[in-house]
C-alpha cells in the first residue's frame, strides 16, 4: 500500500523570486482570471527547479526527509500552484495563505479551486478529489496549519468518498481542523497539535524547535515514529498520541535567554521581511518559543525602530 505524506510549502525558497512572480503586483480580478493570469506568468519563468528542492524552510526540509527515510510519496500543498508532485518543476513565487501583502485573493478555498482549475497538468496533481479518486486504497498524511486546511478544506471533503475506510487511510496533523472537516470525520482522523509539543524536551529527538510554528511537523514526525515503530492502523495511533499529548508529563519550562538588542533587532527584521503585516504581540510570542528572554517595553521599542527603519 502506498503512502502519500502531504506538506505545506515554505515562505524560504532556494531560488530567488522575480519581482513579477509576486502575487501582490497582480490586479485584482475575478478567480478565474486572476488565477489564469498569475499562471501564465509563471509559466513565462526560466529559472526552474524541483518542488523539493525548491523550499527552504526549516519544517519543509524535515518533512521531506522524513518523506525519503520511509518511502513515502512526498506531495506539496502550494498556495502559488496548488498541489505539487515532489519532482514537479516550479519556478520560484511569492504568495502565501498567511495574512501579508503576498496573501492570495479572495477566500482561501476559492483560491485553491481557481489554481487547482486553472495550472497545466506538468504542474502537479489537479487537486484531492483526482488523488484520492486515483489511489483509493493508499493512506493519507495531511500536515500543515490551519490556514492550509481552510483552502483545502473542500476540495478534501469531496475527496474523502472515494476512500475506502477514511479512519484507516486518512490522518490530518495540525493545530485546527476545519469545521465541514470535523463533522465529516469526527475524531477518528485528526491529530492536535499545539502547546503539548512545546515543552516536552523529549520531542527534541525529531531535530526540531519546540516551537508553536514547528508543532504540526514534529506531530508529523511523532505520528510516522509510531506507525513504523508499531504498526498500528492510523486511528488506533491518533488515539494513544491524542490521550499522551492530554497528559503530558510535567516539565519544568527552560529558562529563556536575555540577548543583545542586536539579537532582538535582527530576529523583528528577518520576520517582517517574511511578513510585514505580523503585529509585535506575534512576534515577541515567537521571539519567546524560541527560548529568548525580551521585556514587553523593550521588545516594543526594538519592533517600532525595526519598522521605521524597513519603512525608509
Amino acid at each position: 500500500m502506498k503512502t502519500f505524506l502531504i506538506v505545506p510549502c515554505s515562505a524560504k525558497k532556494n531560488i530567488q523570486t522575480n519581482s513579477k512572480n509576486d502575487i501582490s503586483a497582480f490586479k485584482l480580478e475575478n478567480d478565474d482570471k486572476f488565477a489564469d493570469n498569475w499562471i501564465k506568468q509563471l509559466l513565462q519563468s526560466q529559472h526552474l527547479c524541483k518542488a523539493s528542492h525548491m523550499y527552504s524552510g526549516v519544517a519543509f526540509k524535515s518533512l521531506n526527509q522524513l518523506a525519503i527515510n520511509n518511502n513515502f510519496n512526498l506531495l506539496i500543498m502550494s498556495a502559488g500552484l496548488g498541489l505539487l508532485m515532489h519532482d514537479s518543476l516550479i519556478p520560484s513565487y511569492n504568495a502565501t495563505f498567511s495574512a501579508g501583502p503576498t496573501q492570495t485573493p479572495f477566500s482561501k478555498s476559492k483560491w485553491w479551486e481557481a489554481i487547482s482549475k486553472t495550472k497545466p497538468s506538468h504542474l502537479g496533481i489537479a487537486s484531492f478529489k483526482m488523488l484520492f479518486s486515483q489511489n483509493a486504497n493508499s493512506q493519507f498524511i495531511i500536515t500543515g496549519s490551519k490556514d492550509y486546511l481552510l483552502a483545502i478544506e473542500d476540495d478534501l471533503y469531496h475527496a474523502i468518498n472515494f476512500l475506502e475506510n477514511p479512519k484507516k487511510q486518512l490522518s490530518i496533523i495540525s493545530s485546527q481542523l476545519p469545521k465541514k472537516l470535523q463533522q465529516m470525520l469526527g475524531k477518528n482522523c485528526f491529530l492536535k497539535t499545539g502547546i503539548n509539543y512545546t515543552y516536552n524536551d523529549a520531542y527534541k529527538r525529531f531535530g526540531l524547535a519546540l516551537n508553536l510554528r514547528n508543532s504540526a511537523a514534529i506531530g508529523t514526525h511523532h505520528f510516522v515514529e509510531e506507525l513504523t515503530n508499531k504498526h498500528e492502523e492510523f486511528d488506533v495511533i491518533i488515539e494513544k498520541l491524542t490521550l499522551e499529548l492530554a497528559s503530558p508529563p510535567l516539565i519544568k519550562k527552560p529558562k529563556r535567554k536575555q540577548m543583545s538588542p542586536e539579537h532582538i533587532k535582527h530576529f523583528i527584521k528577518s520576520e517582517l521581511i517574511i511578513n510585514d503585516r505580523a503585529s509585535m504581540s506575534l512576534l515577541h510570542t515567537r521571539y519567546r518559543e524560541s527560548g529568548f528572554a525580551c521585556s514587553d517595553e523593550n521588545f516594543k521599542k526594538y519592533f517600532k525602530q525595526i519598522k521605521i527603519e524597513i519603512k525608509e
